[in-house]
């Protein structure tokens, strides 16, 4: 009887070890909040979503600054996969352009602004 018990308590610790190793992974599915982009990266995604985004018109007192949340009201896609292809950190976020001629890139678990490009 012990004996079970003992190897029931290791499966559990061995389970839960491999969930968070997997969780801390940099590699983990998840997008993050904050997304460093190079200049270059930047203009590729830039040239490659403006060519097809619809611009949107946001909120008045809308600021498009990274951790905002972006409003119900302002549509958001996913990052075409020829732009993601080029940039494969962007395959996990989706972007809104807005009028002013904002890129804004965006974590689609919590809407919040990941990185703003401007032209």
């Amino acid at each position: 009887m012990k004996t079970s018990i003992r190897l029931n308590v290791i499966g559990v610790a061995l389970l839960s070890s491999i969930s968070i190793a997997a969780a801390m992974s940099p590699n983990s599915a998840s997008p993050q909040d904050r997304l460093s982009l190079t200049s270059k990266q930047q203009k590729t995604a830039w040239m490659d979503i403006s060519k097809q985004a619809i611009k949107e018109n946001p909120p008045a007192k809308f600021a498009a600054k990274i951790g905002v949340v972006v409003p119900g009201t302002l549509m958001t896609y996913p990052v075409p996969i020829t732009t993601s292809s080029k940039i494969p950190v962007l395959r996990r976020y989706q972007y809104a352009l807005l009028e002013n001629n904002s890129l804004l890139i965006v974590n689609p678990n919590d809407k919040k602004i990941a990185g703003v490009i401007t032209r």
